[in-house]
């Protein structure tokens, strides 16, 4: 969950309160919210079969439009994003399980597995983006004070 707070004290400089700045910052928070659930959706590692992982990455807003989330609520998408132990895993719609290793298809009834690196994707789009993230909530708050000036 990504939130932003403000310090109130520099802003009685400007003479304008926090529900002001905070009604001038939510377009830009909205705007920062769906660039980073865009791209969370194609910037990963993993193998795509389906795009439905891709496509229930979504952004929620808080009600005060200042603090929010993105996330992904599929099960693939929790086992991608937390990672999993080590774990056995067996077939549930056929008779076994089957894959190519080195050249050669493989099957097997049932067998143990390493497990799954957790891949924290949001906040490394997040962090490797920052600025241009915050450089939407500025340009938000920069509209405000001029409409309000003008």
């Amino acid at each position: 969950m990504i939130s932003v707070t403000i310090d109130p004290k520099p802003l009685r400089h400007l003479r304008i309160n926090q529900r002001e700045f905070t009604n001038w910052m939510r377009p830009g928070f909205r705007q920062m919210l769906k660039a980073l659930t865009e791209f969370s959706k194609h910037h990963h590692n993993w193998k795509r079969r389906t795009g439905k992982t891709d496509a229930n990455t979504k952004f929620k807003l808080d009600r005060n439009g200042v603090s929010g989330k993105v996330f992904n609520d599929t099960d693939v998408a929790k086992f991608l994003y937390y990672g999993t132990k080590r774990h056995y895993v067996a077939p549930v719609r056929a008779s076994a399980l089957s894959w190519v290793q080195n050249g050669q298809r493989r099957f097997s009834k049932g067998h143990f597995v390493s497990g799954i690196k957790p891949e924290n994707w949001i906040e490394d789009n997040y962090k490797k983006r920052e600025d241009r993230f915050l450089m939407l909530i500025e340009n938000s708050v920069l509209d405000g004070m001029m409409k309000k000036w003008s």
